[in-house]
C-alpha cells in the first residue's frame, strides 16, 4: 500500500491516524487488514470547504464554536488545535476577553483597563497575548501532522492588529486541514477578503437558528 493511499483503507478510513503495525521499507507500506473502499475519494480529490460562522455581538459565536469542538473529538474523532476567547464582565457589562489555547494557554486578550498602544473602541488589547497564545495556537495546528481541524475564535479587528495573525490565520485556510472561525459580522479589507474566499462556507449565527447548527455543520466536516 502506497503511502498516499492510507485514508482510503475501508479499515482506517478519516481515522487520521491508524494504529495498526506496519511493516515494509521504502516507499512502501504493508497492512493485512488493507482493504481499499471504492466509494471513498482521493484525498486529492477532496474540495475542502472552511466554515465561517459570523453575527452579530451577542448571538453565540462563541458558544457554538465551542460546542462544535466537542462534537468534533466526540462524534468524528478529530482532534482539533486553535483558541477560543470569552468575554469577562463587571457587573453586568463587558469589560474585556479572555483568550485560551486548545493546548492549554491563556491570557487577556483585551480590557477596559488595559494600558496598550493598540486600541479598539474601549479596548486596550494585548499584542503579545494575541500573538504568542493566538497566531502561535494557529501556528502549531497547521504545521503539527496529528492536528486535524483548527479553531480560530475570532478574526476581527483586534486580530487583525496583528500581521503574524493574519498571515497564521491565512495559512490554517489555505492548509488541507479543515477550519471552524468566527469573523466580525462587519469589516472591510482583510475581514472582507477572507469572507469573499471561494472555499470558504459563511454562516450566519443568530439567537434564532444558534441550537439547531450544530447540526448542520458537523456533517461538512467528515
Amino acid at each position: 500500500m502506497a503511502v498516499g493511499e492510507r485514508q482510503l483503507c475501508v479499515i482506517c478510513a478519516w481515522r487520521g491516524t491508524c494504529n495498526k503495525k506496519f511493516s515494509g521499507g521504502g516507499a512502501s507500506l504493508h497492512c493485512a487488514d488493507f482493504t481499499r473502499d471504492i466509494a471513498l475519494k482521493p484525498p486529492q480529490e477532496i474540495k475542502k470547504v472552511n466554515i465561517l460562522l459570523t453575527g452579530k455581538p451577542g448571538s453565540g459565536k462563541t458558544t457554538l464554536i465551542i460546542k462544535l469542538v466537542t462534537e468534533m473529538i466526540s462524534q468524528l474523532r478529530l482532534r482539533p488545535g486553535g483558541f477560543y476567547t470569552h468575554e469577562t464582565k463587571e457587573g453586568f457589562f463587558r469589560s474585556g476577553f479572555k483568550i485560551f489555547s486548545l493546548d492549554g494557554k491563556e491570557g487577556v486578550l483585551a480590557d477596559t483597563k488595559l494600558e496598550s498602544p493598540h486600541k479598539v473602541g474601549k479596548y486596550g488589547v494585548d499584542l503579545k497575548a494575541l500573538e504568542e497564545i493566538g497566531a502561535a495556537s494557529i501556528e502549531s495546528a497547521v504545521s503539527n501532522k496529528d492536528i486535524d481541524a483548527i479553531i480560530i475564535d475570532e478574526i476581527g479587528k483586534m486580530e487583525a492588529i496583528s500581521e503574524r495573525f493574519k498571515d497564521a490565520a491565512l495559512s490554517a485556510l489555505n492548509s488541507p486541514k479543515i477550519v471552524v472561525a468566527t469573523i466580525q459580522h462587519e469589516g472591510n479589507g482583510y475581514i472582507f477578503q477572507i469572507k469573499n474566499r471561494e472555499d470558504v462556507k459563511l454562516i450566519e449565527v443568530t439567537e434564532a437558528n444558534r441550537d439547531r447548527l450544530v447540526e448542520k455543520i458537523i456533517p461538512m466536516m467528515s
